[in-house]
């Protein structure tokens, strides 16, 4: 379960990673770099979390030893990347290796952990899952926090998912070693989200002020190309309530059957559907809904950074930016309110 004395300041946080190797199984994807490189970006965004409150255990679902990784351990010794100075502590690791057949289905091996954990009393206040190569931060997921929290108290919470969006850059981070790039230093112009921009007239604005909110920019439709996002961010009462009613349709064992969002009965290695959150958009029935006010906040780095480097696939997503994708969501009509968000679906 969660780290004994969670609870207090912003509680516990499951961080959860899901790595198959160091990048070998990518490399005819135009990707030459070495991901446990990402992996220790990620690290360090786990232990800012701590830093700033939260009991943080660490969690490698993988196809290799990640945890033994000689590189691994001096990557780790090197900057004290486990050491969180609030505690004086390690912050906990927990690995689950499989074999390399596990292929696939490595994608949802998260949750038979979160099952486990789940079980377990007590049960931690949030929990993150992570591909490898997304540079989800701290930062993420307190804006998500934030805005479920405020749907929740609108009764909105079981309609819109305060969702990210993944992107790539042309712009490198000259002191990274080679194949690794700086989110940080790429704007708006120089960010581009190719997935949503495969279906931009799907994104539409939102205007919620009737129920004391702002302007989103709703993700309608259960699109895979505009609501892939590679890793997503639950609170503990989000998790229960999907867990309760959130039908499952991949999973071999009856369609639209309920209660299966922890440790699914599948065989199913879709990726996208589980690492990459589309069971919440799909089978869920929520709607990403991300705050236009926030917009470059909800924005995650897709590390590898090749599929911009790959001819012939997604290109002409590519000659447009996250500025373009906004502007033309703006020209659109305005949605006023919940209800005619829900009629667009």
């Amino acid at each position: 379960g969660a780290p004994a004395g969670a609870g207090a300041g912003p509680g516990s946080l499951l961080w959860m990673i899901t790595s198959y190797d160091r990048g070998r199984r990518i490399r005819d994807q135009e990707f030459g770099g070495d991901k446990l490189l990402f992996v220790f970006r990620l690290l360090d965004e786990a232990r800012l979390a701590c830093e700033f409150g939260y009991d943080v255990t660490v969690a490698f679902l993988s196809a290799y030893d990640v945890v033994g990784d000689p590189d691994f351990t001096a990557g780790v010794a090197g900057k004290n990347r486990t050491r969180c100075a609030r505690t004086g502590e390690d912050m906990p690791i927990v690995q689950r290796r499989y074999p390399p057949s596990v292929r696939g289905a490595l994608a949802w091996k998260h949750r038979i952990l979160m099952k486990e954990l789940w079980d377990a009393e007590p049960k931690f206040d949030v929990y993150a899952s992570m591909e490898d190569d997304m540079y989800l931060t701290f930062h993420h997921v307190q804006r998500y926090r934030a805005h479920m929290e405020a749907l929740r108290s609108r009764g909105l919470d079981d309609r819109l998912y305060p969702g990210v969006v993944r992107y790539e850059t042309r712009v490198p981070n000259p002191t990274a070693p080679p194949g690794e790039f700086d989110p940080l230093s790429a704007e708006l112009h120089d960010q581009f989200p190719w997935e949503p921009l495969r279906s931009p007239g799907r994104i539409r604005i939102a205007d919620l002020g009737d129920v004391g909110l702002g302007k989103y920019a709703a993700f309608t439709g259960g699109y895979k190309a505009i609501n892939h996002q590679a890793c997503w961010v639950l609170d503990r009462a989000h998790v229960a309530r999907l867990n309760a009613t959130c039908p499952l349709n991949k999973s071999g064992v009856g369609a639209r059957k309920k209660g299966y969002f922890l440790a699914p009965k599948s065989t199913s290695g879709e990726v996208e559907y589980w690492t990459g959150a589309l069971q919440l958009f799909h089978d869920c029935g929520l709607i990403k809904a991300v705050p236009l006010d926030e917009f470059p906040m909800f924005l995650v780095h897709h590390m590898s950074n090749n599929k911009i480097k790959m001819p012939g696939r997604n290109q002409n997503q590519f000659d447009m930016n996250t500025r373009d994708l906004l502007d033309m969501a703006m020209k659109q009509p305005v949605l006023h309110g919940i209800d005619e968000v829900m009629d667009i679906m």
